[in-house]
């Protein structure tokens, strides 16, 4: 007899954390929070629910109808409304992260977070809580870790839940060939990349190439480029001991000092003033 997955049931709790302007919010809503019936929403927040248990219909503002089902991330933009239909909800179970709208706002040039009410599934199970549960441990310490830190962490999260560039990919809004160059973009950071040779891969001309991935990704092909190769710079610094020299190597910068320079030049501080303010205080 096949049995579903097992599912650790987290203590009800509600964990909310300053970061700059805006705050971080980690939920776990039961059966008991959520009455019968279809209800209207619309998201002060940007809210991404995970669901351990249960069901629900949504139809988004163009009355498109989606299934929201065990194992689905829900990405909730704010500002949109959706109606949320649960045929069960005394079995409903489910993790949220809420990010407020100022915080929301400075990742929205990232295309980390998708722009559309978006249900993706990701996998369910005990795995699937406990990364829930860390977050929500991370966030309940977020006083003690740095900015940075807590918003690396925060992404990491959902890197881990379902890979970033996965739900970019799904994204229809942005035209197939752009979110082919987007990819051959950051598939590799060990070197330099040339423009001319990924947009005649796409079969496009490098002026249209350029202003077309421009308007879409809201920066040009390099800035992106560089965007995402100091976001993973910045992983490294965070989660591992390399040296600063080791880790421009591996990067491909001529020498560290270019590495440095470019590095501070996006982030505000060096590679080795990052690494050292976003350790926990106080350890």
């Amino acid at each position: 007899m096949k049995t579903g997955p097992t599912i650790t049931k987290p203590p009800r709790q509600q964990v909310t954390c300053a970061l700059g302007q805006g705050l971080i919010r980690c939920s776990w809503i039961d059966p008991g929070m959520h009455p019968a019936g279809r209800r209207y929403c619309v998201m002060g927040d940007y809210v991404i629910v995970y669901l351990m248990r249960g069901s629900a219909i949504v139809t988004d503002d163009q009355d498109q109808t989606f299934t929201f089902s065990q194992g689905d991330l829900f990405f909730r933009p704010p500002g949109i409304p959706h109606f949320v239909l649960r045929p069960q909800p005394r079995q409903w179970l489910s993790f949220a992260l809420g990010i407020s709208t100022e915080i929301y706002q400075s990742l929205k040039p990232l295309q980390i977070l998708p722009q559309r009410l978006k249900i993706w599934h990701v996998g369910k199970g005990d795995v699937y809580t406990r990364k829930c549960q860390r977050l929500t441990q991370t966030v309940r310490q977020g006083q003690q870790l740095s900015p940075q830190t807590l918003l690396h962490r925060i992404m990491a999260w959902l890197d881990e839940m379902t890979h970033v560039k996965q739900v970019m990919q799904a994204d229809a809004s942005i035209p197939r060939k752009i979110r082919q160059a987007a990819s051959m973009l950051t598939e590799s950071y060990d070197g330099d990349v040339d423009l001319q040779q990924i947009a005649e891969k796409i079969d496009m001309g490098y002026e249209h190439f350029r202003k077309a991935f421009t308007h879409h990704m809201g920066k040009s092909p390099m800035a992106y480029r560089i965007t995402h190769r100091i976001g993973h710079a910045q992983s490294r610094l965070l989660e591992t001991e390399v040296s600063v020299s080791a880790l421009a190597e591996q990067l491909g910068y001529a020498d560290v000092y270019t590495f440095s320079r470019q590095f501070k030049q996006f982030t505000g501080q060096s590679p080795t003033a990052f690494r050292n303010q976003s350790m926990p205080q106080g350890l």
